[in-house]
């Protein structure tokens, strides 16, 4: 699965968090690091488009994605099967 980013621009009130951000993603596993503020969290929202970009002349190509948040709350489920289900969810 491939998809790319083109041309995004976020802010938020008076701060660019990303600007004319371009990145293609080819198929595998991501790791976004960095530090606090950079920006990690609100492209990995945009790429689920949890929230949209600032600019209107923008571009985001994609066929499945999702975002799993900082604090996941499981409850009473485990985690390997938690990440065992999402497994089975992406080979549909």
């Amino acid at each position: 699965m491939n998809f790319k980013l083109e041309n995004i621009w976020k802010k938020y009130r008076k701060t660019y968090v990303l600007k004319r951000f371009n990145y293609e993603f080819e198929s595998g596993l991501y790791l976004f690091v960095g530090v606090n503020g950079s920006g990690k969290s609100t492209t990995l929202k945009i790429i689920s488009k949890l929230i949209t970009p600032t600019n209107i002349n923008y571009d985001i190509t994609n066929k499945k994605c999702a975002y799993l948040c900082e604090k996941i709350e499981l409850g009473n489920q485990r985690v390997l099967p938690f990440l065992n289900s999402i497994k089975r969810l992406n080979k549909s």
